[in-house]
């Protein structure tokens, strides 16, 4: 049998509304402070493929290109394809054809995350010549429910092409992977389905997006040996870059602190992420997610639960009369307890 390739199906996973909102592509939100994308292609790398296709629309191609580049910091080789996330993903999985040719493949939608090794279900789909073998993740269960087939990760043999080339003419309804991995059951395919622990897919909502945060934080090993900064308190697995400033503050692991980001007077709690060159002075901030260059400052509730966009500003001004100035975008939230 050829060698495994890889596959990233970076589609736009949750919309145009909520990409807005989040300032970026899917596929690099920020999740421990590093994006989305590297952990796929850590994945990858883990499971001994050395070679991977990435397929995005033409407004997102470019940006994955500069995030990623050759794949070389992952000692991978990366190439791109160009796919206008019309056809769903089984029509991406077509057009990546000449470029696996008859490798069986390792297929990651872009918005899933899977901290569990893959490659001992690459050696039962070599030893049991399966067509499919696809993931079920056992966590984020709505998600599980509403996709059982594959949930954006699965193992798929060269019959996949027919399989991709068949479920085209059955309209866009059965475009996604699980209409393709049905034609190859109904047409005598051997597939099978085994459930994975540590899965987790974006679809853009806070609240998920924190929960992907907190599988991630919970993998820290790194503690802090010293901080930029005097009268800095720190617990627990705490991962701060060496340019962080934290000063007569108090942070709790497991967190991250990014580079350039500045904590003054302040408290950081367990299963928060501080983005590069990100402010925050004389505020609370717990379980929350803190976007590149964000600040908050003289805020007099504690931060949780929650997501700070990139460049956001919250800051208490002590004018008189008191009240609330607000900036908000689409689907956004806000609750005061």
């Amino acid at each position: 049998m050829n060698k495994f390739k890889g596959l990233i199906l970076a589609e736009d996973a949750y919309g145009q509304t909520r990409r807005e909102l989040l300032g970026r592509a899917p596929q690099l939100f920020p999740l421990a402070n590093t994006p989305l994308l590297f952990y796929a292609l850590e994945t990858i790398r883990n499971a001994s493929i050395d070679e991977v296709i990435i397929a995005a629309g033409p407004a997102e191609v470019e940006h994955l290109r500069e995030a990623v580049g050759d794949g070389g910091e992952w000692n991978l080789s990366v190439s791109y394809l160009e796919d206008d996330n019309v056809g769903g993903p089984a029509h991406a999985v077509g057009l990546a054809e000449p470029l696996i040719g008859d490798s069986p493949l390792l297929v990651f939608e872009g918005g899933t995350l899977v901290t569990q090794p893959i490659l001992p279900f690459m050696e039962r789909f070599v030893h049991a010549g399966l067509d499919a073998l696809t993931l079920v993740g056992t966590k984020n269960g709505a998600s599980a429910r509403r996709d059982p087939a594959g949930l954006g990760t699965c193992i798929l043999g060269p019959r996949i092409f027919d399989a991709a080339a068949a479920v085209a003419e059955w309209g866009p309804a059965h475009h996604g992977l699980d209409g393709a991995v049905s034609w190859l059951v109904s047409t005598g395919g051997r597939v099978e389905s085994h459930r994975v622990d540590g899965w987790w897919r974006n679809t853009g909502r806070p609240e998920d997006l924190l929960e992907a945060n907190r599988i991630l934080l919970d993998r820290l090993v790194d503690s802090v040996s010293a901080v930029n900064g005097r009268n800095a308190e720190v617990e627990g697995r705490v991962l701060i870059d060496d340019t962080a400033t934290i000063e007569s503050s108090r942070v709790r692991g497991p967190s991250v602190i990014g580079p350039g980001a500045r904590i003054v007077d302040s408290y950081v709690g367990p299963y928060t992420s501080v983005g590069e060159e990100a402010i925050i002075e004389n505020s609370e901030v717990e379980n929350a997610i803190i976007l590149p260059r964000a600040t908050i400052e003289h805020f007099g509730l504690r931060v949780e639960e929650s997501v700070i966009g990139e460049g956001a500003e919250l800051r208490r001004t002590f004018r008189v009369p008191r009240g609330v100035s607000l900036s908000i975008g689409a689907e956004s939230e806000i609750a005061l307890s």
